[in-house]
Parts: structure tokens; sequence; C-alpha cells
């Protein structure tokens, strides 16, 4: 037996089990983090009952200290350079190369002085150059001793004027002053040079340039013995700055939140949002996170049932469905971001939500199912309060101001508003909340934008709903309402008759629903193509017909009724054949309800007097209009049809018209199944009477022309 045949109840407990099983996928995506369960700022009053600490926690410092604590230490840790002990040894050879080179290109007058200042002591050539040799060798090793550091580390230093060197695995500060550039070497070396008669020549002949160049540095600058260094000196860094035991009153109720307080508040919810609870109290917690959800749904069911009992029927499976996966979808995306970037929860486009249901549905529904969501993604937000507000101020704008969502650029207005109502939401609770406009944050405003953006997709996502779901949309009304359309090319053209009468259903329809505040659009479009059936046979139906013809004149009494009847499902064959909207094809099937062909009816009777009651023979299958704009078009085929038959038009004539066909239909029982009252159809007559005044004005009469 197929679901859509079984028990009320059965339906209802299929419905449960959805948002059951809807209850169980968000419970199992639920963001695992603990929640500190109050809202506060600093020189706020506290709202809540006497806080005392719940167990001992470390008091953390202000971000702001302890990022300043950081950079100062960061500015205060020395540099250190590694002392290179072979250098000097790789320098040497090269030095002594150079200066045997100018010793041999020399000019003959400096060697003969040199020889000259030698005569007497020393054979010139070979002490000449050992005493030398000696000279330099000292002189580097000394420099080296002291360390060399190049102008590159030096002008890194700036405008630090110590550092530290690690000579033999033990640390000496070092004032930059103390060491050797290549530069300041290369000048002391010739200067030492200079000061003795057997080196001088070798000063006069060096250019401080190349000896500078020959001196490499042999301090050498550790990165990652500095990166170790500063990251142990970073974890003796503290961010706690003590402990507050347990018990301590932290702040009570009344009391202003002061800087001490505030801290210790701040500090506690920083401890309780990162500590994991265990054993029974980790049970407690998914307990509630299971019953938070369940109870919020129990209250939309509940409220669904309630408001929305057609909701339930058989026929809307699918509708209910998308109740259910609209409202998962979109929770279960805020506690995916929740997991990886709480401050993502601000793109996600909530507004779609209130625009899809009011669009589908009504503002009611579309209020609810917005509270559903914000509240429920908002327990879990980190500022739910801040959040709360700047969403909800968002959904109440798309509910209000949502109409003609048909016209893209109306679209767009829309979201600009939304934007706007973020905006000025945010800025305001930021603001009130902290009492300072630098609260308000940039990338929050970047989000909200994002999000606005996103909002656009609602129009995109209406046709996959509509096809999936089986709902049907303004902008879908407005393509069907299109007098190019197949079918309606096909009425005006094999049927001219009836669809002159459509249009002037619909023009009736679309007032008295517009009146009513239906939908005037469903109501028309509903009306344009309600006697799409009869383009089978248009000959058959009177307004069709030739005068004087009629094809029924040949046919008895029962075959009249059952042509007549037959355009009804006939129609809704054609509609379904070319896949109009099941709304648009049920106003084909109730616009004659479960009224009967009175006339051959009548006739049948005059004609068979004895025979048993046929009425079922000459009864339109219904079912009966079941919504307003159904009924609105019922009367409104009726009335316009009869009208037409009328001698005489006048105010009084086409009010007895009218009360007499719709008093007829209502002592039918026609309109029990729709939702209309009887205030509603005094309105209806009232409306249809103008409408069918102004379509039946008379004009003047021309008088003739006397000059032809």
């Amino acid at each position: 037996m197929p679901l859509s045949k079984l028990s009320p109840q059965w339906q209802r407990l299929k419905v449960v089990l959805g948002f059951a099983l809807v209850v169980v996928v968000l419970y199992l995506a639920v963001p695992r983090r603990n929640r500190f369960h109050y809202e506060f700022q600093e020189g706020k009053e506290w709202t809540y009952s006497t806080l005392r600490a719940p167990f001992d926690y470390p008091l953390y410092k202000p971000e702001a200290e302890y990022k300043r604590q950081k950079e100062h230490l960061e500015q205060s840790v020395e540099r250190i350079f590694l002392h290179d002990t072979i250098v000097v040894h790789t320098v040497l050879p090269f030095l002594l190369s150079n200066v045997r080179e100018i010793a041999l290109v020399a000019p003959a007058p400096a060697r003969k002085t040199v020889q000259a200042d030698s005569i007497g002591r020393t054979s010139p050539p070979t002490r000449h150059r050992k005493g030398y040799r000696r000279e330099l060798s000292q002189l580097l090793d000394y420099v080296y001793r002291v360390g060399v550091l190049s102008e590159a580390d030096l002008l890194a230093l700036a405008p630090k004027t110590t550092f530290a060197v690690l000579r033999a695995q033990v640390l000496y500060p070092t004032e930059t002053q103390e060491v050797f550039t290549p530069a300041t070497a290369s000048a002391f070396i010739r200067q030492n040079l200079l000061e003795h008669p057997q080196t001088a020549w070798i000063s006069e002949r060096l250019p401080a340039q190349d000896l500078a160049k020959l001196l490499r540095p042999n301090l050498q600058y550790d990165s990652a013995l500095n990166a170790k260094v500063l990251s142990d000196r970073l974890r003796q860094l503290s961010r706690t700055d003590g402990l507050v035991p347990s018990g301590e009153k932290i702040i009570g109720n009344g009391d202003v939140v002061t800087r001490e307080s505030y801290l210790k508040l701040v500090s506690l919810r920083r401890v309780m949002q990162t500590r994991s609870r265990r054993g029974f109290w980790s049970w407690v917690t998914e307990a509630g996170y299971f019953l938070l959800l369940a109870m919020a749904y129990a209250l939309y069911y509940t409220y669904l049932r309630i408001a929305y009992p057609k909701v339930f029927l058989p026929e809307h499976d699918r509708k209910v469905l998308f109740l259910m996966l609209l409202s998962g979808i979109m929770i279960l995306t805020g506690f995916l971001v929740l997991e990886f970037s709480p401050m993502g929860l601000y793109i996600i486009p909530l507004a779609i939500v209130p625009l899809l249901l009011r669009t589908f549905y009504d503002a009611q529904l579309a209020f609810i199912t917005s509270f559903l969501i914000i509240s429920i993604i908002g327990f879990f937000a980190p500022d739910s309060y801040r959040y709360a507000v700047v969403m909800s101020f968002g959904a109440a704008t798309a509910v209000l101001f949502v109409k003609n969502t048909y016209r893209r650029g109306r679209l767009l207005q829309l979201v600009v508003l939304i934007l706007i109502a973020y905006l000025l939401s945010y800025g305001t609770i930021a603001t009130l909340q902290e009492s300072s406009w630098r609260s308000i944050s940039l990338a929050t405003i970047g989000f909200l934008g994002l999000n606005a953006l996103l909002t656009l997709a609602t129009y995109q996502l209406m046709a996959p709903i509509e096809k999936l779901f089986g709902f049907i949309s303004n902008m879908t009304l407005m393509e069907l309402c299109d007098s190019n359309q197949p079918l309606l090319r096909m009425l005006a053209e094999e049927a001219p008759g009836t669809f002159q009468h459509s249009m002037g259903v619909a023009s009736l329809a679309e007032a008295a629903t517009v009146e009513l505040g239906g939908n005037s659009l469903l109501a028309r479009t509903g009306a344009l193509y309600h006697d799409i059936g009869k383009t089978n046979h248009p000959e058959y139906f009177t307004e069709n017909q030739a005068h004087g013809m009629s094809p029924h004149d040949t046919l008895g009494y029962l075959e009249s009724a059952r042509i007549i009847i037959a355009h009804v499902t006939e129609g809704a064959e054609i509609a379904r054949k070319h896949r109009l909207p099941k709304q648009i094809i049920d106003f084909m099937l109730t616009h004659h309800g479960t009224s009967q062909t009175k006339f051959f009816y009548i006739k049948y009777k005059e004609e068979h007097p004895n025979e048993p009651d046929m009425r079922e023979a000459f009864t339109y299958p219904g079912p009966r209009p079941f919504t307003m704009e159904q009924a609105v078009m019922m009367m409104a085929d009726a009335c316009e049809a009869a009208s037409r038959s009328l001698k005489i038009i006048n105010p009084d004539s086409l009010r007895e018209l009218i009360d007499k066909i719709i008093d007829g239909q209502m002592e039918d029982g026609q309109f029990n199944d729709a939702n209309i009252t009887f205030k509603d159809i005094t309105t209806i007559k009232r409306i249809f009477l103008e409408k069918l005044l102004n379509a039946h004005h008379s004009r003047i009469a021309y008088p003739e022309d006397p000059d032809r």
C-alpha cells in the first residue's frame, strides 16, 4: 500500500520520524565546545546572580598587555654571533701572497731603500720576509681574536650597540665598538705596519680597500640559534598573572563590571571554553545538547500542526520535507562553520530562509522558521546575543519588505535593505556593548557584505526548489501569464471566445484576490488556464459558437453533459502534458467543483420524469475549491459567463445575478473546503459588481456627420 493511502496517524508518524532524523543529524554535528553562558561588558552592570570561581583557574593577562610584553622581550633579547677561529688561518695565506706580489712588482728605488735600511743588520731578502710575515701573523691573530663583524650585520644591529658573542660555548656581552669591521680592521693593521720600519712599505703599497676585501668577517650570525634562544625566552614569559582560587567571589548581582572582575570573567570564559568535560558531566552535557534540539523541533512541529495542518497531508509530503531540509541544512552549515571559523557565521546568508518561505508560504512561517534557525545557531555562537540580534534584523527585513520577487531589480533592492539592516544593527550593538567605535570589526562588516551578496542566490534557488518540492513562485506565474505561452496562444486561436472569457475571469479574480490579501497573481494565472480543456471541442461551448448554430442540437442531453464535463479532466491532461505546475492544474479541476451542468440536467429530467435520478451523470468530478484563490476564481467564472446572457445590464440586474450565482454556490457547499469567510464573500460581490459594470459600460452614440 502506498504511503499516501495510509491513515492520518501514520502520516503524522512519518513527519515526526523525519523531524527526529533531523534532530539526530544535528546532534551529531553539534560543536563540542564548552560555552560560557554569560554576556558582560566592562563598565556595565552584572545582571546575573553572584558568580564564584567554580574551580582554581589562572588569571590571564589582557591580550594587549601580553603582546606588549612579548614585543619588549623580542626587542631586548641580544643577538648572538658565533666566533669562528678558522677564518684567520684561511685569510693569512692570501694576505702573505698579496704582500709577496707587492714586493716583486715594487719600483727599484723603493726596493733599494728597503735594502739600505736593512744593511748592517741581516741579509735583506730573507730577513725582511720573515719579519713582515711574523708581524702580519700577529696582527691578524689579534684582529680575529677580537672579532671581525660585517658591515651588513653592523647595520642590522642598529640602533642597538650591544650583542653577544659565543666563544668556546660561553656568551660574552659585547659592544659594537669593541669589535672590528673589515674597514676598521684594515685601518688598524695598516697603522701598526707603519709603526715598524721593516713593514712600513707594505702599508704604503697595499691599498686600504684591497686589504679590507681580504679580511673576511669571523663573527657569524646564527639564525637557528637566535630563534631557539628567543623561543626559550618567550616560553618563560607567562600568559597568566596569578591564580583565582576555587570559591572566590568574582562578581555579585548588580555590581558594575570593573577592570579586575572583567579580567577574571574573561579568564573564566577562556578556561571553560577550552576545558573538556569528563565522566558524569560529559553525559549531562550531551543530553543537554540533544534535549535542546529535540525541544526546539518539537515546538516547531507543534506550531506546524496547529497553524498549517494541510502541510501534513500526504500530497504535501515534499513540502514538509522542504521545511526539514531548509532548517536542517542551515543549522548544519552553522555548526560546521563554528568548528573551523566562528566569525565565519556572519557569512552564512540566513536571509535566504525568510525570502524562500515568504515566497512559497507566508510571513508567519518565515518568521518562525528563521527564529528557530537563528536561536539554535546563536546558542553555540561565541557572542550569541550580538549574532542573534544582527541576524534577526536581517531576517525581519527580508520578511517585511519582500514583494514582487519576480523582478530582479526588486530583489537587488531588497538585498541592499538587508545589508543596511545588518550594518546598522551590528554597529549599534557593538558600540553599546563596548562603549567604543573601536569595537566595530571591519572583518565582520566584510563578512556581512558577503552575506548580502550570497543572498542574491535566492533567485537562482527558486527554480530547482519549485521543481523538486512542488512549489510555485511569482516568477513562474509571471512567465505563465505571458499571452505568448504556447497554451494561451492555442486557446486564443482555437477557442477565441473562451480566451476572451478567461481574460474577463482573470480580471475579476485578480481584483477580488487583491482586496482579500491573497495571491492575486496565482488567481489570475489559474483563471487564464482554467478552461484550456475546451480547446479539444471548442464548438460545443456557447462562447465559441456562431449565432444560431449549436452541435448540441444533434446530441442527447447525457452526451452533451459528458462533453461539457470532460473539458475539466481534458484540461488537466493537457496541462500535465505541457508540465504546468500542480497549483494551476488544481484551478482547472476545481473551477466547477461538484456542481451540475444544470441546463442539460433540467432538460433531461423534463423528458425523463419517471427514470431513476441521473444527477451523478451531470455532475462535475470536482474536487471543490480548497483555497481562497480557487473559490474566488469559481465565483468569477460563473459570474462573468452569466453576465453575458443579461439582456439589460445595470447595477440592479448585475447585483441580482451575482447574488443569485454566489449564494447558490454557497448553498451547494462549494466553498466548504476553502478558507473563505462570509465577510470575504461580501467583498467579492462588491468587487465583481464594480468590475462587471466597467466591463459592460455603455458608450454614447455618435451623431451623423451632416457634411457627408
